[in-house]
């Protein structure tokens, strides 16, 4: 056929192959989706292992399991490299060409960075020399999370509580443009710490459109994969209300509540525009169900909702006031339901009207705003940087979904927490300001997803030290959340205050605050919370020179996130990095380096070399080489830090000046007491402008400029820095705290010494601060060496 003759129809189909490429949560996207289209494409039979045989570097057990998706072998490493328990994913034969094995490599690395704590990871995968594919995955013991409901004897509230986090799990994957296919409870184990694991997550789609088409498992199957039609978002959602409709009512448990019925019926209803058009909407009617609030899926009468305000408000009324809402209620039911059944009919086509308008908008915007960017066929660029298609889609969220403010509110609440995770904190304080706009307008009382994104707001503002505003903003939100009894976010509002505290320099408060915390969490709080508090409590009681309890919190915070987070997790590499700082401020700086540089290298890979986190890190390994006496390392690093910071907040931000004052220190300490002299004083300057709130901080510019002008024998200015600081410490740490303030102390004393007619002064000072400073150096070995000296003169 001539090309003119066949140029409609080709148009037709690649315009065709290019809607199923972008189709919202096909694995993979646009990255062509070859581990879950392009991997199969002949017929393919299924053979069995048997035990001891060797696969990859995997040696089978046993069998676990088997069905429409292969067979699951337990296995063990057996390279000798390090010990590990796997489930094998035994999956059906084909023979890859070259090409499709790239590809396949690829794509593996995708689910391999699904990291959820509620998805059991991928660990590895291959093809056997034969070119039979396999996957290894994480292990998970475990009952499925119906039977463990049962076993249990969870109520209501605890059973809907614990399938929120895989609701959360899915709603992360979708985020990632993944799609499982196959929710059941058989895919979701509950292990040891009662923590619900979904597994398999993408390993339905590895086969051929012939063989997907039937991988799913009887009564968890959505109407369109009945029907062979493809399958995303609307069907997922569907396996999600009949997953939680089996929990809820596992072992005959009754439901008689309407609103948790309607908001099942919603998820689980047979066409795909009449469901809840995100997994985030379904979450939040279950919240509003758990929090005693009129759900989405169920128009609330004027009598429901005024006895769910009295659910919500028990200790609020009597008597009598009982009486006047049942009353009140009623009146207001019946009239409601004379002028409702005029207009029902409206209402119903209306909202069906209304939730096909949200679908098509919210597929939209993933398709033609968000995945386009990275297609060249669609005038976007390949290989473009995931922080510019999030800034770009943000800017397109008004047009896509106007007249949708509940809708855009949500979007905008997940791009500005990703831009914010990202560094970019400008752009996500905006976003974040438009979605609690658009919450706000659109929900009355408010949601769960308003909440959260004022609470996302408030730390921003701490992560760009405006730490007095998010004090104030995390104190308001957490009077609503103690109003709702939402335990599970006053539990995240104090962590953040408890962090906050401590970027205020009250490290007694904040100490206490974690440690309070610890026993107040329990496994229904997630991991990420109890790491936060551990890591929290660790960094606090280092600050208050408790080094060996800030030692033995972050061993245990650390062996925790690896185990439940995963080692490449952001809060397990923090948690690394908070280990090797609790070494450095025990003194044990041959230690603390090697952890604090690894904790770099992971961060740099994980979060990227600009983001703020890892400036943090890189700061933190210069101070490790400049405690250690390495000082041309120092430099290197600190400079490096020093950039990264001027670049993320701007030349005269408060964190820029404390890197800098350290890396004057790194200077002065190599003899060069004209550019120390240069990057302190700039550092004072830029606090000056800071206002007075960042005591840390203060003090320890301070505290290095005191040490510069010992050095420069300006004796009476290093006096009068070292008293400041000496007065800023005391109100931070207790004028108890001899371990913090003594290495203070001897500064003051060194400096008094040489003043005439202040030796007597200065010399008491240096024999009572001395033996503990030389105990607790805190990084200070020059003056406390200059001290000895001095001393041992007199």
């Amino acid at each position: 056929m001539s090309p003119d003759a066949s140029g409609k129809d080709g148009d037709d189909e690649r315009r065709s192959r290019l809607s199923r490429r972008l189709n919202l949560l096909e694995p993979g996207g646009p990255l062509r989706c070859s581990l879950f289209r392009d991997l199969v494409d002949e017929r393919f039979g299924l053979g069995e292992l048997a035990p001891g045989q060797r696969v990859g570097v995997f040696r089978v057990a046993a069998e676990i399991g088997r069905g429409g998706m292969g067979i699951v072998y337990r296995a063990a490493r057996a390279d000798g490299e390090y010990e590990q328990q796997v489930a094998l994913k035994w999956l059906p034969d084909t023979r890859p060409d070259e090409a499709r094995m790239g590809l396949f490599r690829h794509e593996r690395q995708i689910l391999a960075n699904l990291k959820h704590p509620n998805i059991a990871r991928l660990i590895d995968g291959g093809h056997c020399d034969g070119g039979h594919p396999w996957f290894a995955m994480e292990l998970v013991e475990g009952l499925p999370i119906d039977q463990h409901a049962v076993a249990r004897g969870l109520n209501l509230t605890a059973r809907i509580h614990l399938l929120l986090p895989v609701l959360d799990a899915v709603k992360f994957a979708h985020g990632k443009l993944l799609v499982h296919r196959d929710i059941k409870p058989g895919n979701v184990l509950v292990d040891a710490d009662g923590q619900p694991r979904l597994l398999d997550f993408g390993i339905a789609a590895l086969m051929d459109g012939s063989r997907s088409a039937t991988a799913f498992s009887p009564g968890f199957a959505s109407p369109e994969q009945l029907a062979g039609q493809e399958v995303g978002i609307a069907s997922d959602i569907w396996q999600l209300g009949r997953l939680c409709d089996t929990v809820i009512r596992a072992g005959n448990a009754a439901v008689s509540a309407p609103d948790l019925l309607a908001v099942l019926a919603r998820a689980s209803a047979e066409e795909p525009e009449q469901r809840y058009a995100t997994v985030a909407e379904f979450d939040a009617d279950l919240r509003r169900f758990l929090g005693a609030y009129p759900v989405v899926a169920r128009r609330a009468s004027v009598r429901h909702r005024c006895l769910l305000w009295a659910r919500r408000h028990p200790l609020a009324l009597g008597t009598a006031a009982a009486i006047a809402v049942v009353f009140f209620g009623t009146v207001g039911a019946f009239t409601y339901q004379l002028a409702g059944e005029r207009d029902r009919a409206e209402l119903a086509r209306r909202e069906a009207e209304r939730a096909r308008a949200v679908t098509q908008a919210v597929n939209d915007f993933i398709t033609k705003d968000i995945l386009s960017a990275a297609d060249p066929w669609a005038g976007g660029k390949n290989g473009v940087a995931l922080t510019t298609v999030v800034e770009e889609a943000v800017d397109k969220v008004p047009r896509r979904f106007a007249g949708h403010p509940e809708i855009a509110g949500q979007v905008n609440f997940e791009l500005g927490r990703i831009l914010s995770n990202l560094g970019r904190q400008d752009k996500a304080r905006t976003t974040l300001d438009s979605a609690i706009e658009q919450l706000a307008q659109a929900a009355s009382p408010p949601s769960p997803a308003l909440l959260e994104a004022r609470f996302q707001r408030a730390r921003i503002a701490m992560r760009t030290a405006r730490n007095s505003d998010a004090g104030m903003m995390f104190r308001a939100l957490r009077d609503e959340a103690q109003a709702q009894d939402n335990q599970p976010l006053l539990h995240h509002i104090d962590t953040e205050l408890g962090w906050n505290e401590s970027q205020l320099g009250d490290f007694r408060a904040c100490h206490q605050r974690f440690t309070d915390l610890q026993t107040a969490v329990s496994e229904a709080d997630g991991p990420l919370v109890r790491v936060k508090i551990t890591h929290g409590r660790a960094y606090c009681s280092l600050r208050l020179g408790q080094a060996d309890e800030a030692v033995e919190q972050a061993r245990q915070g650390l062996a925790f996130a690896t185990e439940r987070l995963g080692a490449d997790h952001p809060l397990t590499i923090d948690m690394r990095w908070m280990l090797g700082m609790a070494h450095l401020g025990g003194g044990d700086y041959d230690t603390a380096l090697p952890i604090v540089e690894e904790a770099h290298e992971k961060a740099r890979r994980v979060r990227g070399e600009d983001h703020a986190g890892t400036a943090t890190i890189a700061q933190n390994v210069g101070i490790a080489h400049l405690c250690a006496g390495r000082t041309v390392p120092a430099r290197h690093w600190l400079e490096r830090a020093v950039t990264l910071r001027r670049r993320q907040f701007g030349p005269d931000h408060l964190w820029v000046a404390a890197t800098q004052a350290v890396l004057g220190i790194a200077w002065l300490r190599e003899g060069n007491g004209i550019e120390a002299d240069r990057l302190i004083s700039d550092a004072t300057r830029s606090l000056s402008r800071d206002g007075d709130e960042h005591r840390y901080v203060r003090a320890q510019l301070l505290a290095t400029r005191a040490e510069l002008r010992l050095y420069q024998r300006r004796l009476a200015d290093a006096a009068q820095d070292y008293r400041a600081a000496l007065e800023i410490a005391t109100d931070m740490y207790g004028p108890d705290n001899r371990i913090k303030l003594s290495p203070l102390r001897v500064g003051l004393g060194l400096s008094l010494t040489a003043q005439s007619g202040h030796a007597t002064e200065g010399l008491a000072l240096l024999r009572d601060a001395l033996p503990i400073a030389q105990a607790h150096p805190d990084c200070q070995e020059p003056v406390i060496r200059q001290a000895v000296v001095t001393l041992g003169a007199h």
